[in-house]
């Protein structure tokens, strides 16, 4: 569809997988305020790469491993933003600095089609500009 402003990027099956997700998220994600809360507590490094069952326990505070929708959907992200966004972290990991729990009844879902239409982030030329230059 010309104007679509969203890229689409085709995930193969095993990246929806849950158990697949569980190991992507334990293994890859870096959450730095639980890392500093936990190392502040224990006094020493919360876990290392292959550590997945202390990563498990540490994001379990933050994330429900039993919303297994939303667990795959993560694992999904971070296959995505590890193939996009943090490519070059040496040890491919996906740092970020905290997790939030976003109410989905405050949020507005609006298609491209109705958002165009409002003409709040339209770009429009002035008349006066010659097309081709």
């Amino acid at each position: 569809q010309e104007g679509n402003e969203f890229q689409c990027e085709v995930l193969k099956n095993s990246h929806w997988d849950y158990n697949s997700a569980v190991r992507s998220i334990c293994s890859n994600l870096r959450v730095r305020e639980l890392l500093q809360q936990q190392s502040e507590f224990e006094g020493h490094a919360i876990y290392e790469k292959n550590d997945e069952e202390r990563a498990y326990n540490l994001l379990s505070g933050a994330i429900d491993f039993n919303a297994m929708q939303s667990v795959r959907a993560l694992g999904a992200l971070i296959c995505h933003l590890q193939s996009s966004i943090f490519s070059l972290e040496v040890d491919g990991t996906v740092p970020i600095s905290s997790i939030r729990e976003v109410d989905y009844l405050s949020c507005l879902r609006i298609d491209s089609v109705s958002l165009r239409s409002l003409g709040i982030f339209c770009e429009e030329s002035h008349p006066n500009v010659l097309k081709g230059q």
